[in-house]
């Protein structure tokens, strides 16, 4: 071990990053009542032996699923179960960011990147399935950057194994990487010199034809027979499958200008900027000095640039159709490679004590960001943000009227529902299945406009209430939403289940806020309704 300084620093990065992330084991920024509810819920019917998709919505892919139950399973069904498995893949995701710059960088520098990695890449604070997908994409990086370092046939078999993951995770993420595969082993091959061999074409047939008939197989075998509306409601698309909607230019103009306003906001980002604009001009002039290195060598620092740059872009896709921010988290790690990489090459003529002040200047940010990040935690960690319930027992960053709301509902709904008694919760609440142990009468866990639920679809949601016996439902502010795209229930979407409910059901309990327009996971309120008579 003492001889092997990569997997000193391996361990030492993984160590690392554990610490970062132990004090989010048992706190969550951001909890929603629709997303996490739905995935904290979606977990727990995969334990119980339930099916994606025909027994439940979902939105993703179905492996995610299975990872996370298996938590569920050893640790108990618990919030922080969910925490620990998420975190661990975190800590893996950064590991591979570490690998995949050892293959160019030196150790020291390489491990300085995953710290900034884990410290300054925004994170999926919506659900709990996308870590998984940069943890798979990180990985498949990490092969094709082992095959442009050494052309073996082995990193190329562990992408299609990397591919056929990410395609169970997000299926439209996993093409592109299939697709950033095939390119990047065809470039490298062709740029080195190397045959069309016999392996080389069953690795081309492979990526072309099995691993997409293996994903269609276990998809087809996930939704059929279901309805094409449920499946435009599990895969949403297409521009009509959801709210936001808009040109590819102007999301692009706007992502520019968002870069450029980040940059100036604080002294650090104006120094990473500036060093990220002088390792780029001495890139390129080190690249285009004849005498600069081995040809073999600059045709791998090119694919070593080219890759991730080709991730990056391909991987806007989503955020250029919608606009959306969050959506160009999926491109950030590879703009976080590509800046370490230029440092490395771009400061490569510097003598050894400047690189050394680089070095020191990245780890002041990194120790600065960590201690100001850990105690501005420990800030939130007070009894006002405390979720004190059997199945939470976690601090969250919501505001105290919303976790008060949250605490009475749970409560209401345990002392009045009998043990096997089920409730359903709309429009888009399944965070209360899961917190009040109880499953949904039926498999829509989500109501909004944007949803485009069928007349048929709000029958079928009826006979699942009628053959159930609901008495009890509970409904959230957010059936009359200003917010794009959600509507109003009984208005613009769902008139029979809504007349359905105000036939049957009364108002006996509220909770929470109905004065502010409803939030994500703020301003939250809730009325239960019981079954008349």
């Amino acid at each position: 071990m003492l001889k092997s300084p990569k997997l000193i620093f391996s361990i030492l990065c993984f160590v690392l990053a554990w610490l970062i992330l132990t004090p989010f084991l048992n706190y969550q920024p951001y909890l929603a009542q629709g997303d996490h509810g739905r995935d904290l819920y979606c977990f727990e019917r995969i334990l119980q032996g339930d099916l994606p998709y025909k027994d439940f919505w979902w939105v993703y892919g179905p492996l995610m699923l299975y990872y996370y139950a298996f938590f569920y399973k050893i640790l108990g069904v618990h919030i922080s179960s969910i925490l620990i498995g998420q975190n661990i893949l975190t800590a893996a995701s950064t590991l591979l960011f570490f690998r995949i710059l050892m293959t160019r960088l030196p150790a020291g520098l390489s491990l300085l990147g995953a710290l900034w990695f884990i410290l300054f890449s925004q994170s999926f604070f919506f659900t709990f399935n996308h870590i998984g997908g940069i943890t798979a994409i990180l990985f498949i990086t990490l092969m094709i950057f082992s095959y442009i370092r050494r052309p073996q046939m082995i990193y190329l078999i562990w992408g299609l194994v990397g591919v056929l993951l990410l395609n169970l995770i997000k299926i439209n993420f996993g093409l592109i990487a299939l697709f950033c595969l095939v390119i990047s082993a065809f470039l490298t091959d062709r740029l080195n010199g190397i045959a069309l061999d016999r392996s080389k074409k069953i690795f081309y047939m492979a990526a072309l034809f099995l691993v997409p008939i293996v994903t269609a197989l276990v998809y087809d075998g996930l939704l059929h027979p279901l309805p094409s509306y449920v499946i435009h409601q599990c895969f949403p698309y297409l521009s009509k499958d959801h709210p936001y909607n808009i040109s590819p230019l102007i999301a692009l103009i706007r992502w520019i200008r968002g870069i450029l306003i980040n940059t100036g906001t604080s002294p650090s980002n104006i120094l990473f900027a500036f060093i990220i604009m002088l390792s780029t001009v001495q890139t390129f002039l080190f690249l285009t000095r004849k005498e600069a290195m081995l040809a073999s060598e600059k045709r791998q620092t090119i694919l070593a640039l080219l890759i991730p740059a080709l991730f990056y872009v391909l991987n806007l896709h989503e955020y250029l159709a919608s606009g959306v921010l969050y959506r160009t988290f999926w491109s950030a790690p590879f703009s976080l490679l590509l800046i370490f990489l230029l440092i490395d090459i771009g400061t490569k003529n510097l003598t050894k004590t400047i690189r050394l002040m680089l070095y020191a200047a990245l780890l002041l940010v990194i120790l600065s960001r960590a201690l100001g990040g850990y105690q501005a935690l420990n800030q939130r960690k007070v009894p006002a943000q405390h979720l004190n319930l059997p199945r939470a027992d976690i601090f969250v960053g919501n505001q105290p009227s919303w976790i008060t709301t949250v605490t009475d509902t749970v409560r209401f709904l345990n002392k009045n529902l009998k043990a096997e008694e089920l409730f359903a919760a709309l429009p888009y609440d399944p965070l209360y299945y899961f917190l009040a142990a109880k499953q949904s009468p039926t498999p829509q866990l989500i109501f909004f406009d944007h949803i485009n639920i069928p007349p048929q679809q709000e029958k079928d949601v009826i006979a699942d209430l009628k053959k159930h016996d609901v008495r009890w439902v509970l409904l959230s502010n957010r059936i009359k939403s200003p917010e794009e795209g959600l509507g109003e229930f009984g208005k613009t979407y769902c008139p029979l289940i809504a007349n359905y409910i105000q036939e049957n059901f009364e108002v006996v309990a509220t909770f929470g806020d109905w004065a502010n327009p409803p939030g994500w996971a703020s301003n939250h309120g809730t009325i239960i309704l019981r079954r008349k008579n």
